[in-house]
Parts: structure tokens; sequence; C-alpha cells
């Protein structure tokens, strides 16, 4: 009766009804996901000699945009028929997801009973569908991220090599070292991650020259001083271009825009808090797993461009914050309505464009419009909120 009485309950109800939909809608896709598509060609163009990887002369983010190595993740799939392997790569990403959500429960210390509502929050949340029906990689890098955190004051080396390897699929994780450098594990863990970041080119040596990786570099550079401005982009970056330019624009594609210099240092400003948050998390109350629950979230939300998909990172920060409010707040009104209202949100994918909409003041276009950002930050502050002064720990 105590769990009946959580918002928990309802809210998994009403996440299995729109788990039911989602792989309903996915399984009616006319085709695989866009960009499972664009990787899969990718992978397959890649074998052809002289073949390329990256192209510098669009600002497109319609393109393979992941670091060189990745692309022998997707080289595997190009095994199978397009469709076949489409399947195969999205089950194989729910799977690692539920792996991740389980290491979240644990490492967070939750309640088992509370495992099965949560589970069914996050895999119906809409950053998992936008990654399913994109086909995009995000569970696989979160599950080796937190795999990291798991093992990285037990296990240095294992540590260090999934972090590199999670940093070579994509790059947010590399976030994940500051806290680290604050233990003498987690610092061993880092040269591990160095060693091992620095021996996996040259073992790809055989399959991908390293003139693919200054292409890599050069195109990160250039892309990076553009974002798109179209609802997807969750970012602050791609907030704050919004309101600065006609609405009406946020629903068309691709909408890209040069960043100001002046925009841009303030994305890092705010990075940087963040990340000192994080620290202090880790250095003065020991939550060394929240503090990497934050800078996992962090890497959505300042990245120029922050796509729905891109919050499968926030996940755990989400996760922790929605016990601590159940477990906090279960006899409080207040506490019991942002719950609901806050899942609820989270849940709705983030293209969503009800036309009654088009009436609200602009005020409440943005907040709708980039919700995933302001319930993140919001989050971002719940988590220095007493309760976590003692929940996670190194040991």
């Amino acid at each position: 009766m105590r769990y009946l009485k959580s918002p928990l309950i309802p809210v998994a109800i009403i996440s299995f009804l729109f788990i039911l939909f989602q792989w309903r809608t996915i399984a009616r896709m006319p085709g695989p996901g866009t960009d499972f598509s664009i990787y899969y060609h990718a992978a397959g163009s890649f074998n052809s000699p002289g073949s390329q990887l990256y192209s510098t002369k669009t600002t497109s983010f319609d393109q393979y945009l992941y670091p060189p190595p990745c692309i022998l993740l997707f080289r595997f799939f190009h095994l199978f028929p397009e469709t076949a392997a489409y399947i195969l790569f999205t089950g194989t990403m729910y799977i690692c997801l539920i792996a991740a959500l389980l290491l979240v429960i644990t490492l967070s210390k939750i309640d088992p009973a509370k495992t099965l509502p949560l589970l069914l929050f996050a895999l119906a949340s809409a950053p998992v569908y936008h990654q399913a029906s994109l086909g995009q990689i995000n569970s696989l890098v979160l599950l080796l991220s937190l795999l990291y955190l798991r093992l990285v004051q037990k296990s240095p080396a294992w540590s260090g090599a999934l972090l590199a390897l999670a940093i070579w699929i994509k790059l947010y994780p590399i976030l994940l070292v500051i806290p680290a450098l604050l233990s003498l594990q987690g610092r061993k863990s880092i040269l591990y991650c160095a060693l091992a970041g620095l021996i996996l080119p040259v073992l790809c040596l055989p399959w991908i020259p390293l003139h693919h990786y200054r292409d890599f570099a050069n195109i990160l550079s250039a892309l990076s001083q553009y974002t798109s401005i179209h609802i997807i982009n969750q970012s602050f970056t791609a907030f704050f271009m919004r309101a600065h330019l006609p609405f009406e624009q946020s629903f068309q594609w691709p909408n890209v825009y040069w960043v100001p210099a002046w925009v841009r240092v303030v994305n890092y400003l705010l990075l940087g808090l963040v990340i000192l948050l994080a620290v202090i998390q880790s250095y003065k109350y020991r939550a060394f797993y929240l503090a990497g629950f934050l800078l996992l979230a962090a890497s959505a939300l300042f990245s120029p461009l922050g796509w729905g998909h891109t919050f499968v990172l926030c996940l755990p920060l989400w996760i922790f914050c929605l016990e601590k409010l159940d477990t906090s707040g279960r006899s409080s009104l207040p506490a019991y309505s942002l719950f609901i209202a806050t899942a609820l949100l989270l849940l709705i994918p983030v293209y969503n464009h009800p036309a009654f909409s088009d009436h609200w003041p602009a005020p409440l276009k943005a907040l709708y419009y980039s919700r995933f950002f302001f319930i993140t930050v919001f989050w971002i502050l719940f988590s220095g909120y007493p309760f976590a002064k003692g929940n996670l720990t190194r040991d």
C-alpha cells in the first residue's frame, strides 16, 4: 500500500501505455531510422578505396559525425540487410539501456521495489523513443559511462579502458574525468583511459587511416560554430537562439545558424558552473556517482546540438531526482504534483507541436519547446538538496 500511494505507480502505468504506442509506431515505420540509415550507408561506402568519412564542404548535420573508430561498430551491422540491421541495432540499444538503468538504480541505492516503475518510465521517455526511432547509439555510450563510474574505484584499468571506448564512440563522456581527478584511484583510471585512448586508433589502423582523425577534428571545429534552432535541439544554445528569431522558424529543418562568439562563451561558463557543482558533490559530499550523473546531463545541455535523443544521457540524473522527490515528498501534494507533471512532460516527444500552442504567449512557448533543457537544469539544482549528501559514495 505504501508504494501504491507513490506517484511512481500512475507514471508507470502511463509509461507502459506510451511504450506500447511507441513500439507500434516504430514497427510501422516505412524503413530504418533516418540516422541509422546515414551511418549504415557511411559504413558501406567506407569500405571502398579512397572513401571518406567526413565532408567539410557543408555545415549539414545529416552525415556521419561520430569519431572514426565508431564506424567499425556500424561496419558490423552492415553485415546484415539494412532493415534487419536496424532491428538488431535497436534491440541491442534497448538491452544496453536496461543494463544501464539497472546500474543507475544500484549506484543510487534505490529501493529495489521501485525498479520496475522507474524502468518503465525511462524506457517510455521521449529521449529513448527518439533514439529508437532514429537509430542512435546513446544507450551504449551511457552503459559504458556508468560501468566506468561503477568500476573506477575498484578497477582503474578496466574503468579507464571502458571510458576510452565511450569517448571514441561519442566525445561527451570525456567530462567524467574531472571528478576522477579528486581521488588516487580516479587519477589511475585517467592514466589507463589515456593509454587505451591512444592504443585504440593504433589497433584500428588496418581499417582507419590516421587522416580520418584529422578530418574529424576539422569538421568538429567547423560545425561547433553552428547550431540548429529546430525544437528537437534542446540545448542551451538552441534555446537562446530561438528566443532571438521568429519562433515559427523553430519547426523548420535544418535551421542551421552561426552561433555568436559571446553565446558560446556564456554556454561554456554555464557548463563550468555545472562542473563546479559536480566537483563539490564529489569532494565535499563524496557523491562521486552523482557527480557523474551531473556531467553526463551537462554534456547534453551544453552541446550546441543537444538533440532530443542525446538526453538519454540525462536519464541517470532524472531517475535519481525523481526517486528522491518521491521518497522525500510522498505525503506532500505539491511534491506529488511536481513528480507527475515533470514525468509526463518528459514522456512527450520534443517535436510535438500541438496546434493550440500557437496561441500561447512567447514565454510559455519557450518553456514548453525547451522543456528538456529547463527540467534538466531544475534537476541539477535539485540534486544539491541535502538528501544527496550521503546518498552516493565512492565506496
